[in-house]
């Protein structure tokens, strides 16, 4: 019987400098300049999906655009999300994309598919800790803006519901 061998690997697609060599993001405005300045998530004509690898102190890991869509939408997986993910061995994640249109306003897709993505990460143990809408010079962080919550459905202890809060929260 022949059996097939697979090897996985991440490849380095390219690198910058940007904020030195331990780059942390610890607000919101620090997510929003990465994306505008290593991205031009700001500039694109069309809808792109972004991840942001964490390690577990904030440091950027890895930056994957995730999916290109059309001028008022954009596919997103969280196959492909996690996939990305599990291969840069990222404690947590920050997801963004564009508002082709200027107005950063989440829609309810956007809400939606952010509720998704951080129940799956729940299960990976890989925390969704910010969702961003960038638009024309402006953003909307899901963390300021209260989309970004604790599930507690599945904790059974008050010390673990802690341990997660504490876990998700940007410095």
């Amino acid at each position: 019987m022949r059996m097939t061998k697979y090897k996985l690997q991440l490849v380095k697609d390219s690198g910058t400098n940007y904020g030195g060599k331990d780059f942390q993001i610890s607000n919101p405005d620090d997510l929003y300049n990465l994306l505008c300045d290593v991205c031009d998530l700001d500039k694109q004509a069309e809808e792109v999906l972004i991840l942001i690898c964490l390690d577990s102190k904030n440091k950027v890991i890895g930056i994957h655009e995730v999916s290109r869509g059309i001028v008022n939408m954009s596919f997103a997986c969280g196959r492909e999300i996690f996939k990305r993910a599990i291969l840069n061995n990222a404690a947590k994640i920050m997801l963004a994309h564009n508002h082709p249109s200027g107005n950063s306003t989440p829609s309810e897709e956007d809400k939606k598919t952010a509720k998704l993505v951080k129940e799956a990460g729940e299960l990976l143990d890989i925390n969704l800790i910010e969702n961003m809408v960038v638009g024309d010079n402006e953003y909307c962080s899901f963390k300021r803006i209260g989309e970004l919550w604790c599930s507690l459905k599945n904790v059974k202890s008050v010390n673990y519901a802690i341990f997660i809060w504490t876990d998700i929260a940007m410095d």
